[in-house]
């Protein structure tokens, strides 16, 4: 038997998470390139993960949730699913079918108590920032997202995780939210 790390939550415990709160967070991006340059092994990898992911996640959920007679579903969709740029021809349909997705699940699950809500963050500063902004500028390839960002900075992964908390439903709100991503696209 696999023993867990001092401080490690129950098994019971993180059954009782999962069957009350699941984020349902899968991204894959691959470099900016025209629609036509995309292959469609590449196509079919980040659909693959960006929406089948999330909808696997949810589904791994759903009972647990409708057993517990309720609970929250968080996706991390993107802004870029519903504003696009060139170059990202697979990224930017991928998250717009799971922000979708997070609408298609809400209505479905509302009946059961099961909210499910998506957030839509702009550029993040993440590991996976260097794959939006491809192999040959880099820097000025930053600069141009951040251009494009009202308050004039990338979002960090706290920003995230505050809007994951708002729509997760909590004693700021949240728990009347349902089916519309936030956008975390910060106002200047």
């Amino acid at each position: 038997m696999q023993r867990r790390p001092t401080g490690w939550p129950s098994t019971l415990s993180m059954r009782t998470a999962v069957s009350t709160f699941s984020p349902a967070n899968a991204g894959l991006a691959s470099y900016p390139r025209a629609a036509l340059e995309t292959s469609e092994a590449d196509f079919d990898r980040v659909f693959a993960v960006n929406v089948k992911g999330v909808w696997l996640c949810a589904r791994s959920v759903i009972p647990a949730m409708r057993a517990a007679g309720g609970g929250s579903i968080i996706v991390t969709g993107s802004v870029m699913g519903e504003r696009t740029r060139p170059g990202f021809s697979a990224y930017a349909p991928s998250k717009a079918a799971a922000n979708h997705l997070s609408r298609t699940l809400a209505v479905e699950l509302a009946p059961e108590g099961i909210r499910v809500n998506a957030v839509a963050p702009v550029a993040t500063d993440t590991g996976m920032l260097p794959m939006f902004l491809g192999p040959d500028h880099p820097e000025e390839a930053r600069e141009a997202f951040i251009a494009g960002i009202p308050m004039g900075r990338l979002a960090q992964p706290a920003d995230v995780a505050d809007a994951t908390v708002f729509r997760r439903g909590s004693s700021h709100g949240g728990h009347f939210h349902r089916g519309r991503p936030v956008h975390r696209r910060p106002l200047r």
